[in-house]
């Protein structure tokens, strides 16, 4: 019962309003993160609202009813906030703490995965992760016809779109690549090109496919063990859907 509220928690973080927040943290490594509001409003793409700026109480970490959609997005990848500075405009993101640190750190990699795998990007996901060998060069056009839709502007006018964020976080499309073990490597904007390394030691060896099998969420996205919610832990479906247009 415990994991199935924990796994209920992580997708609905996955798909809520503070779903960029969630994966940025997900990808995270480290005990500690201190960040300002402006990053904060980078990685979601939005604003935050007035009250995250006048009232502490905004960024505290729920412990009973699971809290609102915003809590739920850092607590469901692992976090905690700590030191909020409303006039600074800053506080401390920290890691919950497991009993050692590599479950923690197999558990963040589950967390990625599942991110990148249900996030805008999850087809070129799918697509790395199952393709053989060690490079890939393509172009901006077969990305898109992989993902089914048009990459944004900034893609070919902003080199920075194409970086591997450290340690595998920062937004969807390179969480998308990271998690699934490759990174990019030699953009160019003027013939929109680039190459895929896989990651040493990730993935299939060079020339073999990975055999196909069945997705099962449980065996392939195992749930990270963080300790146990609340009995009375709840999500409101406002908070499921909030961002579903």
């Amino acid at each position: 019962m415990a994991q199935h509220r924990e796994q209920l928690a992580k997708r609905a973080a996955a798909r809520g309003k503070y779903s960029p927040l969630y994966r940025r943290l997900a990808g995270t490594e480290g005990p500690n993160w201190r960040v300002s509001f402006s990053e904060i409003e980078t990685i979601l793409g939005f604003t935050l609202p007035d009250s995250a700026r006048l009232h502490r109480p905004w960024w505290a970490n729920q412990s009973r009813g699971g809290g609102h959609s915003h809590s739920l997005a850092w607590q469901a990848a692992g976090w905690r906030t700590s030191e909020v500075d409303l006039d600074a405009e800053t506080l401390i993101f920290q890691r919950i703490q497991t009993e050692t640190d590599h479950p923690v750190a197999g558990g963040r990699k589950n967390i990625a995965r599942e991110a990148a795998a249900n996030g805008k990007y999850a087809l070129l996901y799918k697509s790395l992760s199952t393709r053989p060998g060690s490079r890939w060069r393509t172009t901006f056009s077969e990305i898109e016809a992989v993902l089914g839709f048009k990459l944004p502007p900034s893609a070919r006018h902003h080199r920075p779109w194409w970086a591997n964020q450290r340690h595998g976080g920062g937004l969807g499309h390179s969480l998308a690549w990271q998690a699934a073990g490759w990174q990019t490597a030699q953009v160019d904007l003027a013939a929109e090109t680039l190459v895929f390394e896989r990651e040493e030691g990730v993935g299939p060896p060079t020339g073999q496919a990975k055999s196909t099998r069945p997705f099962v969420l449980a065996r392939d996205f195992p749930a990270m063990d963080m300790g146990p919610w609340p009995e009375d832990f709840a999500v409101r479906r406002e908070e499921i859907y909030d961002d579903r247009e």
